[in-house]
């Protein structure tokens, strides 16, 4: 994929001419102006962690063993596993999907899932890791699969993205709880390419699209207004052995990162990104045989 040249998300300040009564107090309130601009460009707002289940302001982990349909939450500071609980089982045919705050009585993460073989959505209410209560939300249309959960319009409510099976079609599902209230399609879908996950990577205020290719083993951010495709670049390349599983501002800077996974040896990594930028790698835990993490697929 040729990834469009990133935009500058600094706008750039064109001279004026000014009068010469007015040069002291132009010149000044340049100066504050500028100012404000570089704080603004370098700061950016910590947004709360799509899956955090204890309330701690840090994202969580969620897990599934797909031969017993057991659930796990380990409780995490960035790389580091604090302590573990197990969830409710799911029942046949059902596969957690990911985990956002589906407006739950609580102030904890739900469970997002959908039937494999009704293409029945459901959320799960959760506190912690116990279940309260469930609710079922809209069927998959025929040969549409889901894939990420996030807020692509910015009404503080999470909404799905959907994938068109043997073809490059996206769409956006837009949520209020378990209720669709509309849709719309998103740019296509990259030959060879698998979505990730979706945040704002280079801070505008909408999430972002990353994507990766398991053959090249290199990724991509596509960034976006809402549905809209704006510019993409390209970001790291995995090394091998190595597959990107979650998408989530780890260490809590403002800037999203990556969790990722090796199959062989179980290992689990995280990735601290500046944009599309490595910035630095640390080693988290090892996951139990049996046991993935939950992601998009």
């Amino acid at each position: 994929m040729n990834a469009p040249p990133r935009n500058n998300p600094v706008s750039i300040w064109r001279k004026q001419v000014i009068r010469r009564n007015a040069v002291t107090r132009a010149g000044t309130a340049i100066v504050f102006l500028t100012l404000a601009l570089f704080v603004g460009a370098e700061a950016r707002a910590i947004t709360p962690p799509r899956a955090d289940f204890n309330g701690d302001g840090k994202p969580d982990w969620v897990l599934t063993n797909p031969s017993t349909r057991q659930t796990a939450i380990w409780f995490m500071n960035d790389a580091t596993l604090l302590s573990g609980a197990v969830g409710p089982t799911l029942p046949p045919n059902w596969l957690l999907l990911d985990a956002a705050q589906f407006d739950s009585p609580t102030t904890s993460a739900d469970f997002f899932l959908v039937n494999t073989s009704t293409l029945q959505t459901a959320v799960w209410y959760m506190n912690g890791a116990s279940f309260l209560h469930g609710a079922l939300g809209p069927t998959l249309p025929a040969g549409w699969g889901p894939g990420v959960v996030q807020d692509f319009n910015g009404d503080g409510h999470p909404d799905l993205g959907l994938g068109q099976h043997h073809s490059d079609k996206t769409a956006v599902w837009y949520l209020n709880g378990t209720t669709l209230i509309g849709g719309a399609y998103g740019p296509n879908q990259p030959a060879g390419w698998k979505g990730v996950g979706a945040a704002d990577f280079n801070g505008d205020g909408h999430p972002d699209l990353l994507w990766w290719n398991p053959t090249t083993r290199q990724t991509a951010i596509w960034y976006l207004n809402g549905v809209q495709f704006l510019s993409g670049v390209l970001g790291p390349t995995l090394p091998a052995g190595w597959a990107p599983v979650l998408v989530d501002d780890f260490n809590r800077d403002g800037k999203p990162d990556l969790v990722l996974w090796n199959q062989s040896t179980r290992q689990t990594a995280i990735w601290h990104l500046n944009n599309n930028v490595f910035v630095s790698g640390v080693l988290g835990p090892t996951l139990p045989a049996g046991w993935i993490l939950v992601g998009p697929r």
